[in-house]
């Protein structure tokens, strides 16, 4: 929980340090389920420290252990920190082969957050592409899911991509409004953590 928290807060230092103590546990527990979801943690808290040489063994064996376990919705979480892998290392065919199946899979097993999320990766793929209509397009069906839903993390980390869609096709006003939308959503969820944090303490 640790290492989540302090990937939420942009402290992917300490993030990798509590990851790495959790991987440790995880590796005595023999909980194959709990292994693989703090192997894709702890790759995308590197991931983000842009560690390429340390994600790819992580997903690789968290793949691998979905796989045997048949379970879609860790091979699919797997497989779209997979994509947004081969994007970072510029890769961009195996970027959008990793997020259409991905996206599949989350359908498949008819998550909403999933979908969402994968939506937007997609719509990141054709941002890169410079096709910012089928970004725009893809973009707004991962807001509509996560306003429908109320998550709002995914909610602000999407109109963060569609401000990025908006400038760079030009369109000013709508950029300032989804960053706007960003922000606004951004300082609510600190303001939540902050809260609950300060109740705790009580």
């Amino acid at each position: 929980k640790l290492q989540v928290l302090y990937q939420q807060m942009v402290q992917y230092d300490k993030a990798i340090e509590y990851g790495e103590k959790a991987l440790e546990k995880a590796r005595t527990l023999k909980n194959p389920f709990f292994l693989a979801q703090t192997l894709i943690n702890l790759a995308g808290s590197h991931m983000q420290k842009r560690n390429p040489e340390k994600v790819k063994p992580l997903l690789t064996e968290a793949l691998g252990i979905a796989r045997q376990l048949n379970n879609l919705e860790l091979e699919a979480n797997t497989i779209l920190s997979l994509g947004q892998l081969a994007l970072n290392e510029g890769d961009y065919t195996t970027a959008k082969q990793h997020w259409e199946k991905s996206l599949s899979l989350y359908r498949q097993l008819g998550s909403a957050e999933g979908e969402a999320i994968a939506l937007r990766a997609m719509a990141k793929y054709y941002l890169h592409q410079k096709d910012f209509t089928t970004a725009k397009k893809l973009a707004l069906q991962s807001l509509e899911i996560t306003e429908k839903n109320n998550y709002r993390a995914e909610y602000a980390w999407t109109s963060d991509i569609l401000s990025n869609i908006a400038f760079v096709s030009g369109d000013l006003k709508a950029g300032e409004k989804y960053t706007t939308q960003r922000n606004d959503a951004f300082i609510a969820m600190i303001k939540e953590l902050v809260w609950q944090r300060s109740a705790n303490l009580e």
